[in-house]
Order: structure tokens, then sequence, then C-alpha cells
């Protein structure tokens, strides 16, 4: 492990060094500005050292795999994925989403249909992806057939935004695909939040993805825990450890 300007009696915010390239990432970088503009204490840990983790832990960043390890090592778990929360299925607009299993995108491939899959527990395993005749087999191979699986018609998005909301607060839209200077439909967006608000969600604080479809619809394209998510341009350092701070605050109490 590599220190830097932390001490054992101050809170420290842990960054991830990744093995392949020896250097933190984007994220990671992000957090370390806004800590050294904030003179908030900060180490770095490598992968080795993700079961052993500083006892005096503010915030961790890093992959899924690595908060995963540190939190085992504080005898906690991720919160189950929740990508289309029931609160939300209006908001998929005239997108079909449909839990089932490995087993049936096989017969769906093997009829000679395309379909979007991606798992229903875990965070990761595999990036969700349009499976056809082509693309799929060497992927959900891996796994048992009985594997629950999201799918859903294939839909084409045109542009897309993540959301990033904390303490059920919109801190930050910021688009990542498509033409740039799209105005995503922030009623529909702050709609959403005060739904999952009122619907007694039990998380206040999350990202989700929204997308104009080629046929102009918004829509939801999933939601995600506020830990080891992607930070675009348009959220700030301080927003986005704002975010992360009441995410992991949220996944540790």
């Amino acid at each position: 492990m590599i220190k830097s300007r932390s001490t054992l009696t101050k809170q420290t915010i842990a960054l991830q060094v990744y093995s392949e390239r020896n250097e933190i990432g984007r994220e990671e970088k992000s957090i370390l500005n806004h800590a050294i503009m904030e003179r908030l204490d900060y180490t770095y840990i490598n992968e080795k050292s993700l079961t052993t983790p500083p006892s005096n832990l503010r915030l961790f960043v890093g992959s899924v795999e690595g908060t995963q390890m540190v939190l085992s090592s504080m005898n906690k778990v991720l919160p189950v994925p929740d990508y289309y929360p029931e609160a939300l299925t209006k908001y998929l607009g005239s997108r079909s989403v449909k839990r089932t299993t490995i087993n049936e995108v096989f017969a769906t491939i093997a009829a000679g249909k395309s379909t979007f899959v991606k798992p229903v527990y875990d965070w990761k395993s595999f990036t969700g992806f349009v499976a056809d005749e082509s693309v799929g087999y060497g992927t959900l191979s891996k796994f048992s057939i009985r594997k629950p699986v999201w799918i859903s018609e294939i839909v084409n998005f045109q542009y897309e935004f993540r959301a990033y909301v904390s303490k059920n607060e919109l801190l930050a839209v910021c688009q990542y695909t498509g033409e740039m200077d799209m105005t995503p439909n922030f009623d529909i967006i702050l709609s959403a939040i005060k739904k999952l608000k009122d619907s007694g969600y039990p998380y206040d604080t999350y990202a989700f993805d929204w997308g104009y479809t080629t046929a102009g619809e918004f829509i939801l394209v999933e939601m995600n825990g506020a830990f080891s998510i992607g930070k675009y341009c348009g959220i700030t350092d301080k927003q986005y450890y704002t975010f992360l701070n009441n995410g992991w605050s949220m996944i540790t109490s």
C-alpha cells in the first residue's frame, strides 16, 4: 500500500490503484483532486491490500470487485441490483423488460431472434449486451442455464444521459452518447426521483441512465448504485465526491 497525506487519527479516502497499469483511474483522479482541494486525507491502495483497508476509512473509490472485497473485510455486502425498479415501470415507455433465465435466452437465439440481456442479481458479472446467433453463446455459456437475467427487445438510443441523485436531490445530468448538447427531459427525471421517494424506495442516492430513442421517446435505460460508477463530463469533482460519499455511507451503515 502506498500512502499520501494520511494519518491514523483522521478518516481516510482510499483510492484503488489498478495493477494492469499501476495507476488510479479517471474516477479516482476526480476524488483525488477534490481531496487535495479540500485538504481531506487520502491513501492509495493496491489490489493486494483490498482485504485489509485502512481502519479509519471514510470512502473507498474503485472497481466493483474492489468494493466487494473492501466491504467483505467490513462484514458488509453490496445491495442487490435493482436495474428496473417496479416504481419506475412506466418510465420504461414502450420498452418491455422481462425477468427470465439464460436458458430462455438460448432458446430465443436458437429461434434466430435477438434480445438484450443483463444479469439480475450480479453487479457487472457481465455487461448488458444484445445476444444473437453470432454474439452471446460464449459469454452466457459460462453461467448456469438457470441463472436469472433480464431481457428486453432491442431499443436504439440516439442520445443517452446519466443522472446523479444524492439524498433524493438531482446533482447533475451528463450526456454520454450521441451528438452533444442535447437537453434531457428534466421534468421526467425529476418526476422519477419523486416517484421513487414516494414509493418508499430504500436508497436515496443512486444514478440512473436515460435516453432518447430514435422514435423520440425519452425513457429509462437502467438504474445503478452509487459506487464504482463512471464520471462523465458535466458533474464537478465536488458533486461526484458528495454522490459517492453519500452512497458509501448508505451501504456501510
